[in-house]
């Protein structure tokens, strides 16, 4: 269950040995069951973070839905400001600055989640936009115009952030981050 396992123990070192240098930071090398339950991983990561020109990140994983009709997120931060990446009426959806599924005039939600099925997500921060390529495909991005600060619970696994709602059903695997924005062609 997920309320027996510990941060540390699912967060390693990532090297990347080859030209690349995608150095990061792997937060489970298992496969992790959340049940839409109270199962969510406070991962102590991008508290009250300013997004601006200069941030780059990447966070990558795998994913398994099982309702894509649950409007739920896979990671996530809440508050006014929105970091996640979730699903939403069987649609890919990222909230990103004062954009998200609560605000439907921003909706990003075009790239179908099938239920039962793996998926390779990778999301790329690189300044003010942010990019979602899946099964390493680009699917879309969002602009912010201008900087943010995240709230100060910072970012979550399986959860929007502590307010606990909109908690992922499905599996989650190999969740990374890397300090880097990486390209295309990474």
């Amino acid at each position: 269950a997920i309320s027996n396992i510990s941060v540390k123990e699912v967060t390693n070192s990532v090297k990347d040995f080859s030209s690349n240098t995608n150095n990061g930071v792997l937060y489970s090398g298992k496969c992790l069951h959340f049940d839409q339950g109270n199962t969510y991983i406070d991962i102590d990561y991008w508290k009250s973070e300013a997004i601006s020109a200069n941030t780059k990140a990447t966070f990558a994983m795998w994913f398994w839905c099982e309702d894509p009709n649950s409007d739920a997120m896979m990671f996530g931060s809440s508050g006014n400001n929105r970091f996640y990446l979730g699903v939403k009426d069987a649609k890919l959806e990222l909230g990103w600055g004062g954009s998200g599924w609560q605000s439907y005039g921003t909706q990003t939600g075009s790239v179908p989640v099938i239920l039962k099925r793996w998926y390779r997500a990778v999301v790329v921060v690189d300044g003010l936009t942010c990019s979602v390529y899946l099964n390493g495909k680009f699917a879309f991005s969002k602009k912010n115009e201008d900087p943010f600060t995240l709230d100060d619970d910072g970012v979550y696994i399986g959860s929007e952030g502590d307010i606990q709602s909109n908690i992922w059903y499905g599996e989650l695997a190999d969740f990374q981050i890397y300090d880097k924005a990486w390209t295309a062609s990474d």
